[in-house]
């Protein structure tokens, strides 16, 4: 286990060489939404991308407000992400780590921060890895990849543009030659001396392999209406696109703030997608009844995680809908 603790440390202090592979993908600058107005934003095809696509303008909503509460259940955890992490497992029972993943998907903790993120999933040597991100200030954004046995690895992603892009990186051959559990943190922090404090980073998708890696695979996330008044039956349309032929899909609901300058999430719903998940196509007109749900009011998101089992390849992608619907009080 020591490559994991040694993980924690590593996320802020160690500082990964870019392969000569990686590449970035910028996009064209796109302005820091606020609820209740729209941006938009295309991602340009490059030759190198195999998913050979163009993201359609999207309406975007910044969380605001509303985060504190989040934030306090986040703190009371214990260890804060990593005890939410460790609790999710025990509760999956996982005594097996590559079968909860293999069935379940990659897995994280039900209470987070968009700026300390943990995600348990698959890892493998020389693994295109993608995460599509957007930052408002210059400082310090990592990426750290570790897995039981093996140095883990960070890499520094590139902050030189405020705004919204794609990055691109290769994971080292070390990782072994066939997918094994693996953690990957997401870390932003301020760049100035003194206590390291996170900052503001929104992430919109992260994923891992081949067939999940190009651009993001799962993408075009739809969640409307931006508001569900009381009184109303409180019922929301969603949907995604996807770029492969998945083997599983869930999607996920999650009541989301502002706090300190972060985004904070906890877990509030979740569903199975029973339909195929086909390459090239959408999935479209799901429904989510927040009333059932039992939905707490204030804003939400969207995210959708779709993987490969472990016996074909154990693949993996996650992504977080633009647009949040707010449940009114």
């Amino acid at each position: 286990m020591r490559s994991f603790a040694v993980f924690f440390v590593s996320g802020a202090l160690l500082f990964g060489q870019r392969p000569s592979s990686t590449e970035t993908i910028p996009n064209q600058p796109v302005p820091v939404p606020t609820a209740g107005n729209e941006s938009s934003g295309t991602f340009p095809r490059t030759a190198s991308d195999p998913h050979n696509h163009t993201r359609p303008e999207y309406a975007g909503a910044e969380p605001s407000g509303g985060g504190n509460d989040l934030r306090d259940s986040l703190i009371a955890g214990g260890l804060g992400f990593f005890g939410g992490l460790l609790a999710g497992r025990a509760a999956g029972g996982n005594n097996n780590p590559e079968k909860l993943l293999s069935d379940r998907g990659p897995q994280f903790p039900s209470s987070f921060s968009m700026s300390t993120i943990t995600v348990q999933g698959f890892v493998k040597g020389n693994w295109p890895c993608v995460i599509d991100y957007e930052l408002r200030r210059p400082g310090i954004y990592l990426i750290t990849v570790a897995a039981d046995g093996v140095e883990p690895y960070t890499y520094l992603l590139d902050s030189s543009q405020i705004g919204r892009r794609q990055q691109r990186f290769v994971l080292p051959a070390r990782f072994g030659d066939r997918p094994r559990p693996g953690l990957y943190g997401v870390r932003a922090l301020e760049n100035v001396p003194g206590e390291l404090r996170p900052v503001y980073l929104r992430v919109f998708g992260l994923g891992a392999g081949e067939r999940a890696v190009g651009s993001i695979a799962i993408d075009q996330l739809q969640f409307t209406p931006a508001a569900l008044p009381r009184g109303t039956p409180l019922k929301a349309q969603y949907g995604f696109h996807s770029h492969a032929d998945f083997e599983k899909a869930t999607a996920e609901f999650e009541r989301v703030g502002l706090s300190d300058g972060a985004i904070v999430a906890q877990l509030e719903d979740k569903a199975d997608i029973k339909e195929p998940v086909r390459r090239e196509t959408a999935i479209a007109g799901k429904e989510w009844d927040a009333r059932k749900a039992k939905a707490q009011p204030g804003q939400h998101l969207l995210q959708v995680r779709a993987w490969y089992t472990l016996k074909n390849g154990a693949d993996w992608v996650m992504a977080w809908s633009p647009q949040l619907v707010k449940i009114e009080e």
